[in-house]
């Protein structure tokens, strides 16, 4: 491990992105719905690693100077399971008094491939931070405007008013992309 910034000594971390860190938790959500990071751990994780490699105490930087909780409840979003969608509609669709489920994607389908995206979009923000040691200053107000912007960003992404019986009944039927009304991301392939 690196030897710390002379800078840094004393200085209390305030920067987590870590699901379990010792500023702050989180419910996992009460079944049939899980709750979600709209920027998940790994994403952050894998994304500040990769833009660590091409910028030197870009880490520490983020750590010691960014106010900002993976944890937050800005960060955190209920959505269903495949189990609420079954229960809510069927597993085939032909539930006789179907139930109505919240406009959200199916926080059990395309995951990996949410989190892949995530990942690519935050390397944006990493990349845009500008360190400088001798004078000790960082400007971390403009990193947290930038990480809630993709937060907003990212809801949107999660937010599904077509996830409907309807759609669920052409998901089902092996309707082309009818899958992605379902998925936090489109995704070719149906996880149904």
């Amino acid at each position: 491990m690196a030897k710390k910034h002379e800078g840094l000594k004393g200085k209390p971390r305030i920067m987590f992105w870590e699901r379990k860190n010792p500023k702050m938790s989180y419910r996992s959500g009460k079944r049939p719905m899980a709750n979600h990071h709209l920027l998940p751990v790994a994403a952050v994780g894998r994304s500040i690693v990769s833009a660590a490699d091409d910028k030197e105490n870009l880490v520490p930087a983020l750590q010691y100077f960014t106010n900002w909780n993976i944890n937050n409840g800005k960060n955190m979003i209920m959505l269903p399971t495949k189990k609420a969608f079954w229960k809510a509609f069927g597993k085939g669709g032909d539930k006789k008094n179907p139930i109505k489920v919240l406009p959200f994607a199916c926080h059990s389908w395309a995951h990996m491939a949410y989190n892949a995206e995530v990942a690519e979009d935050l390397e944006e923000v990493w990349n845009k931070v500008k360190i400088t040691i001798t004078a000790h200053k960082f400007d971390a107000s403009s990193v947290v405007r930038s990480i809630t912007q993709k937060q907003t960003k990212w809801r949107g992404h999660v937010t599904r008013p077509s996830a409907t019986l309807q759609n669920w009944r052409k998901m089902v039927d092996e309707v082309a992309d009818a899958h992605n009304h379902f998925t936090m991301v489109d995704v070719a392939e149906s996880p149904y």
